[in-house]
């Protein structure tokens, strides 16, 4: 059995190629697949651990795991576009890098490592899986529509379990993915003490992780004909979105809120 599975799902046109995230197959794309027929020919390929695919993952890391898929690709597929979904989204992009592949494009959907890998306790969890029961309650964490993930495929995906190689090669993808580098979360922070210390930010800004202190009030020069409005007092703060609070309780008009 191949360490990858390829499977055209169908369509007519430009390759588009389908990778899916820890836990998931072929099975997740079926949804999504017939809608895009029209535009090219839709594929799914399975890597080790997953699905059809054999179980030798190498050492589980999205390097490993792309050399597999593009030993099944190359010669098959022209210049796919890549969609990868969580783990799928990284060897979407390993593949992509690959010297011996030649990729249209990316779609990259919450790609594990550049956004946030998947839970830990569900990365613990799943190789370990045996009750039905517990698997759909666990599976459902891979969909946003949760009726989408039946009782019948959390059954068929413990039954696969019963393999001891399957098991291995899920355990060594899970332990690979954890120990993946993780993402420095104070960085913000010290990029934004940086602006401060520059003289950039003003120093009561929430965003730094100072204790609140009470805003600077400036009061703006009265006319005799000036409105209530005009004499209000001015907060010297941050106008961004993390001080609007602020600036309502100041009485003054807060910013709004920046798009998406």
């Amino acid at each position: 059995m191949s360490a990858a599975a390829l499977h055209r799902l169908g369509g007519e046109g430009p390759d588009i190629l389908f990778i899916h995230g820890f836990g998931a197959d072929r099975l997740s794309w079926l949804a999504l697949a017939p809608k895009l027929f029209p535009f090219g020919t839709v594929w799914a390929v399975e890597y080790a651990g997953h699905g059809m695919a054999g179980n030798d993952v190498g050492e589980g890391n999205p390097s490993d795991l792309s050399r597999a898929i593009a030993a099944q690709i190359n010669g098959r597929l022209a210049a796919p576009l890549v969609v990868g979904h969580s783990l799928g989204g990284t060897v979407a992009l390993h593949l992509a890098a690959r010297d011996d592949m030649d990729v249209s494009g990316l779609v990259l959907l919450a790609p594990a490592g550049l956004t946030e890998l998947p839970a830990p306790s569900f990365i613990d969890a799943l190789p370990e899986l045996t009750d039905g029961a517990a698997a759909h309650d666990l599976l459902k964490q891979l969909v946003a529509r949760e009726v989408l993930m039946t009782r019948r495929m959390a059954d068929a995906f413990v039954d696969s379990l019963d393999d001891p190689a399957r098991r291995a090669a899920l355990r060594t993808i899970a332990a690979a993915l954890k120990s993946a580098p993780k993402k420095k979360k104070k960085r913000r922070r010290q990029q934004r003490r940086g602006l401060m210390a520059a003289g950039q930010l003003p120093q009561n800004c929430r965003k730094l992780g100072q204790p609140p202190q009470r805003p600077k009030v400036q009061m703006a020069a009265a006319k005799p004909t000036a409105k209530w409005s005009d004499r209000r007092p001015q907060p010297l703060m941050c106008r961004g979105w993390c001080c609007r609070s602020r600036w309502r309780r100041a009485g003054s008009k807060p910013v709004s809120k920046p798009r998406a």
